[in-house]
């Protein structure tokens, strides 16, 4: 709806305009400076419908046509921008922040703590430094980001291995327990894929081997809070994630608003609590879960969500890993990001990927599975004959079924290109009007169905 401001903004009356992703489309008659704040958020694509754009790119472009200058600001820039800055494609990015100001970090061995026998989502480290905090003073004392809801990331067969997966979307089914009781290791019978919300029991028998040994693996909000629970039995410990209502979620944050709360236990949905910075303590739980995604952005992905973690800390950040020498890890702990950057420049230049080249993902969905798979297969088959002809340095990934696309009550098969840029060449930036690798994927792919939907350079994999 048009408001005084947008009214402003159109005759040239505001000073500044500051929106979401859609304000770099907005109308306005003269630009100065066009500016993305948090460049490397993922939320910054436009993914829910057509055209599917980049509102970093867009704003490039805006910027070009409008002379204005261009300012990408984050403290963990994304690996293309931080390259594309690197070989001056860039008028202008802002410096990394140091970490010299921020909160010191701690890497927390887990090899050594399971040498220990301590199978607890707590270290040793962590559970003497709660300790020592003064739980029983007005306010809140430590916030532990946890990487999943749920009890456990997913149950298993203790005999064969077996695992029970949503069947819409072939995803293990996370163990839950509404009211977070029961010992730490515990299994709650009670199943649900937080996908698309299919709820399941645990199997009486698996049924692969007839076995009846199903046990929790990994650690998530409920079992967490129920550590700390038990470590703490006199602290007021409480829980933020979506798996509270909306309901549930106001009462926490007033209690934390009102200094009721020592401990919070969260997944990344925390980081929206309302007066929690800054924290004395705050502890990553879990981060190697982001980190090993079969994804080329998860060490990316990692680092930034860290990064905003970290800023939430007032005295001190714990990271509990099991890869304490990674980049990341590192990156975070010495408060240098350029051998990060340096890496990732390294890997992503030899396995062709952003910003050595460029991704799109085809996907189509159907009710029935079969429908889907069949038509992904045909789709497939024809595009790799076309490739091999006009194109072989694409490569093409699949069919197979998407694990980052889900619908409800629909198979969703995906299939995805891979395009390197030509030679030694250089990509402009701001990116061309058709494609910035140089192929032509109008042509290429004007005989996918209209149904389906391509999305150039997607956020997941």
């Amino acid at each position: 709806p048009t408001t005084a401001g947008h009214v402003r903004a159109e005759l040239g009356d505001a000073v500044a305009v500051g929106g979401t992703r859609r304000a770099v489309f907005a109308p306005l008659p003269k630009r100065g400076l066009v500016a993305v704040l948090d460049e490397h958020d993922a939320s910054l694509k436009q993914w829910d419908q057509n055209p599917r754009y980049h509102a970093r790119d867009a704003a490039a472009i805006v910027a070009r046509e409008a002379g204005a200058r261009l300012v990408y600001a984050s403290e963990t820039p994304s690996v293309v921008s931080a390259w594309r800055a690197r070989q001056g494609l860039l008028e202008r990015f802002p410096p990394v922040v140091s970490g010299a100001t921020q909160a010191p970090v701690t890497l927390v061995d887990l090899r050594e703590e399971y040498a220990a026998r301590n199978f607890s989502p707590l270290s040793r480290w962590l559970e003497e430094h709660l300790a020592r905090l003064p739980l029983d003073r007005r306010g809140l004392q430590a916030l532990l980001f946890v990487q999943r809801k749920g009890l456990a990331g997913f149950v298993r067969c203790r005999d064969c291995g077996y695992v029970p997966c949503c069947p819409a979307c072939d995803l293990p089914l996370r163990s839950v327990q509404p009211d977070a009781s029961g010992p730490v290791g515990g299994l709650s019978s009670d199943l649900r894929c937080y996908r698309c919300g299919v709820r399941a029991l645990v199997p009486p028998v698996c049924p692969r081997c007839r076995g009846a040994r199903f046990r929790p693996v990994g650690s998530g909000a409920q079992k967490v809070l129920t550590a700390v629970r038990q470590a703490f039995p006199h602290a007021a410990v409480a829980r933020f994630d979506a798996d509270l209502t909306r309901a549930e979620r106001a009462v926490v944050a007033a209690d934390v608003r009102a200094g009721r709360v020592s401990i919070v236990v969260a997944t990344r949905f925390g980081r929206s609590l309302p007066h929690v910075a800054p924290v004395p303590l705050v502890a990553a739980i879990a981060p190697d879960i982001t980190l090993q995604l079969p994804d080329y952005r998860a060490a990316e992905r990692t680092l930034q969500g860290m990064a905003e973690a970290r800023a939430l800390a007032g005295e001190q950040f714990v990271l509990q890993t099991f890869y304490p020498a990674h980049p990341v890890y590192q990156a975070l702990s010495s408060g240098d990001l350029a051998p990060f950057y340096a890496h990732e420049f390294a890997t992503r230049q030899t396995l062709q990927y952003p910003p050595f080249g460029q991704l799109v993902r085809l996907t189509c969905a159907h009710p029935s599975a079969a429908a889907a798979q069949a038509e992904a297969v045909a789709v497939a088959d024809r595009l790799r004959r076309a490739l091999q002809k006009s194109h072989p340095a694409i490569t093409l990934a699949g069919p197979q079924r998407s694990l980052a696309v889900v619908r409800r009550r629909q198979a969703v098969w995906e299939i995805v290109l891979k395009a390197p840029w030509p030679g030694n060449a250089r990509p402009a930036f701001p990116p061309a009007p058709s494609s910035p690798s140089g192929v032509p994927w109008a042509t290429l792919l004007a005989d996918v169905p209209a149904t389906w939907v391509v999305d150039v350079d997607p956020e997941e994999l």
